[in-house]
Parts: structure tokens; sequence; C-alpha cells
């Protein structure tokens, strides 16, 4: 009886942005031997991302679900997780080119959830430093402008030979 195992190397590359180039990812997922490659240009917080899920649904059993780092597929722990379902219903498995991940063994699941736990984790702070600054620019420009205001106000009441 033949194998029926497709042992295919299927890549996934995205970038976040128009303006962003996939270029490094594909010429790494190309050393690696990966002989099928989606692209992508779309946010990783928006889980509707159409190549990620074409590759997903493209892969068989025995086939290995290749990306160049584990941010470029998933922002968050559930996403993550979600999309480790589909590879092993698929009965394929995962590799990432700059992590030790290996799906085929419990310390490499494990490896992974934490890792996709740890990026999670490195977004939230991400955004909270930057809800931080915009409400220190917000605080500061409100200042800013409040003693613009009270200088135009007090200015009108100088008569104007004093101002020169």
């Amino acid at each position: 009886m033949a194998n029926s195992k497709s042992n295919r190397l299927v890549g996934y590359a995205r970038v976040s942005t128009q303006d962003q180039d996939t270029a490094l990812q594909i010429q790494a997922l190309n050393a690696a031997g990966v002989t099928e490659i989606f692209e992508e240009k779309a946010s990783g917080a928006n889980f509707d991302r159409p190549a990620l899920w074409d590759c997903l649904s493209s892969l068989k059993s025995g086939d290995q679900f290749i990306f160049y780092k584990l941010d470029r597929v998933a922002r968050s722990l559930s996403d993550l997780l979600k999309i480790l379902e589909c590879v092993e219903r698929a009965g394929a498995t995962v590799r990432s080119l700059t992590e030790p991940i290996d799906t085929t063994t419990a310390v490499g699941r494990l490896m992974l959830q934490i890792l996709g736990a740890m990026a999670e984790f490195e977004r939230s702070l991400i955004r909270e430093r930057c809800m931080k600054r915009w409400q220190e620019v917000f605080t500061v420009e409100s200042l800013y402008r409040s003693i613009r205001l009270r200088l135009r106000r007090s200015s009108t009441c100088i008569p104007r030979a004093c101002i020169r």
C-alpha cells in the first residue's frame, strides 16, 4: 500500500503594511527548502487573513507549516491555538525558522504556547506604552493650548502701544 503522507514544506510570509516587504522571509523560506509559499500584506491584529487560511486549508497529513517568526503568524495566544488546531487537524506539523519550535514533541508544543503567550504579553506592553505616550502628548498639548489661550486673552487687555 502506498504512503498517503504528503511531506510538503508549506510556507507563510506576512508583513503588516503595503510599504513593507516580505523579501527576507521569502528568502529564508526558500533557503529552508519550502516549495509552496503563501504571502500576505495584512495586519497581524486582524485574524481574517485570506492567505493564512488558504495556506492552512492546503495542508495535508505529513506536511510541515513553516514560517519565519511566530509573530508573523499569530499576535495572541488564542489566535495561535486556533491556528495550531487547524494544523493538527490536517495532520501537519509546525516549524519556525527563527525559534526552536518542533510540534512533533510535547516539549515543542509547550514551547510554542509559551512563545505565543510571551508574544501576546509583549504586544500588550507595547500597546500600554503607546497609550501612555498619547496621554502624555495630549496632556502637554492641552497645557500648551491653555497657556497660549491665556496669553492671547491677557494680551487683549494690554494697550497696543505697550506691545513692541
